[in-house]
């Protein structure tokens, strides 16, 4: 499955965790455990990396919700055209080198 659609499946849980906490006072740290054995999300033997998943992705979602950061998603659309286009990586190496030359005294 792409990283992207993945991603999203995994803030979907911790969404899904922060509206379960907040209604019934259960610790989001004990949320992904219970939820896994009533929904089956991973195995047995992935639940510990579950839970530190649902653990940093819990954390930035509270926080993207109390900060508001608003991006331009214009900018957003044309960093990915890049990235898609192979062009991304270019256009800092390039400015890496830039950099690399503005330092050199004479």
């Amino acid at each position: 499955m792409s990283g992207i659609i993945e991603r999203n499946l995994h803030r979907s849980i911790a969404a899904a965790i922060i509206e379960v906490e907040k209604e019934t006072s259960i610790p989001a740290s004990e949320l992904a455990e219970i939820m896994n054995d009533e929904y089956g999300y991973v195995s047995e033997e992935e639940m510990g990396k579950l839970k530190r998943q649902m653990e940093l992705d819990v954390a930035a979602d509270k926080h993207a919700r109390e900060s508001k950061l608003k991006v331009d998603k214009v900018a957003v659309g044309r960093t990915a055209l890049d990235r898609t286009m192979g062009k991304l990586v270019n256009k800092f190496r390039d400015e890496e080198v830039d950099m690399d030359q503005s330092s050199i005294k004479l």
